[in-house]
């Protein structure tokens, strides 16, 4: 993640709408795309241009020449009703260790901050007085009401209007929005990242979805093999997000790869995206790091928080251009660093999340 698609992050969901849009009135943008990006042209970059990348790029051309992409990467031919893409497969170890659900149902019935009218320096003079939890507030003169209610919620279990209520009440890089992913069974975790041509409105032609189960991360890769292959690795993808208790992991997704592929499933007429829960990493990150790191880029925390470093990894701004060649001389050469990259990030996803839920048991440690 990174390059082209890193300075559009954070934009607004309506101007990736308008660009849909416009490509969709022209037909032809799509290929249009791919023979700028192999001709060397970048028209919404005039000027740009970088070749420090092209050793390494004709040196896996050279490495790989004579080789099928089915020949390089292990994985298997999906048939859709969209039609045909391939899943590149994969398994790596990740154990992913995360606190038991008791802490979380814990610092929830904790936060006195839950009730409206309570905030840090309220919460701090109740607390002062005896009230450290919801329910010893039931009695209370002003805030007993509310309190009630929210008692009745923790006994119900009602998960889902607790949830609506911290949204409203804490930012997104809050502790308690990363501690809602308890509720989720480990494997029903979904690590997911994309790869693109470019901007909004460019093909995505990297799929990465991981789940974790028995300590290893099982990765499935939908790698287009050329750009008409895009709707069948969307298909597959939404098959993925809609199965039942499935919630997303991902790094900026909510600004980025969510909304691009919901544009891109649009671009080719395809049923709406499901909105299954959602943890962005980056928030949480952001508010853990950003006083410490020079930035909160994912590569910059996996080297300074999480002791990941990459060798020859591939910059996220050359993957057009890789990709590119691939598709001008059908030599795979050119995918197996946009191949690792990918894969890297989905492992990393995990990583950094358990790293993240180390550091709320920490915190609520503390506060004990």
């Amino acid at each position: 993640m990174g390059g082209f698609e890193a300075l559009y992050r954070g934009r607004p969901v309506n101007f990736a709408a308008r660009i849909a849009e416009r490509w969709q009135r022209e037909p032809t943008g799509v290929q249009d795309a791919v023979t700028s990006y192999s001709c060397g042209q970048n028209h919404l970059f005039p000027g740009y241009a970088d070749h420090s990348m092209d050793t390494r790029k004709y040196a896996l051309m050279n490495e790989y020449d004579g080789c099928d992409l089915e020949d390089i990467f292990a994985g298997s031919e999906c048939h859709t009703s969209q039609g045909d893409c391939y899943a590149v497969r994969s398994s790596v170890p990740c154990p992913v260790t995360r606190p038991e659900t008791e802490m979380f149902s814990d610092a929830l019935t904790h936060e006195l901050c839950l009730i409206h009218g309570i905030g840090p320096a309220t919460a701090g003079r109740l607390r002062s007085q005896g009230h450290t939890t919801i329910d010893s507030l039931t009695r209370h003169h002003r805030f007993g009401e509310q309190a009630r209610s929210l008692a009745d919620l923790f006994e119900a279990e009602d998960w889902d209007a607790l949830g609506r209520l911290v949204s409203l009440r804490f930012r997104p890089s809050h502790p308690h929005q990363l501690l809602f992913s308890l509720l989720c069974r480990p494997d029903d975790l979904l690590y997911f990242d994309i790869e693109t041509m470019g901007l909004f409105s460019r093909p995505i032609i990297l799929f990465a979805t991981g789940r974790v189960r028995g300590g290893m991360m099982h990765i499935t890769q939908y790698l287009l093999r050329e750009i008409g292959e895009e709707p069948a690795a969307i298909s597959m993808v939404l098959d993925e997000i809609s199965d039942d208790g499935t919630a997303l992991v991902t790094y900026n997704g909510k600004a980025f790869d969510v909304p691009y592929l919901r544009d891109r499933a649009a671009y080719y007429g395809m049923a709406s995206l499901p909105k299954p829960s959602h943890f962005d990493l980056l928030h949480p990150s952001r508010s853990r790091w950003r006083s410490h790191f020079t930035d909160c880029r994912l590569a910059t925390i996996e080297e300074q928080a999480l002791g990941i470093f990459r060798d020859d990894d591939l910059p996220g701004k050359y993957v057009p251009a890789y990709y590119a060649a691939y598709l001008r001389s059908k030599n795979p050469g050119p995918l197996v660093p946009i191949v690792d990259h990918n894969r890297q990030d989905v492992v990393s996803l995990a990583r950094l999340y358990e790293r993240l839920l180390e550091g709320c048991r920490e915190e609520y440690a503390s506060e004990g």
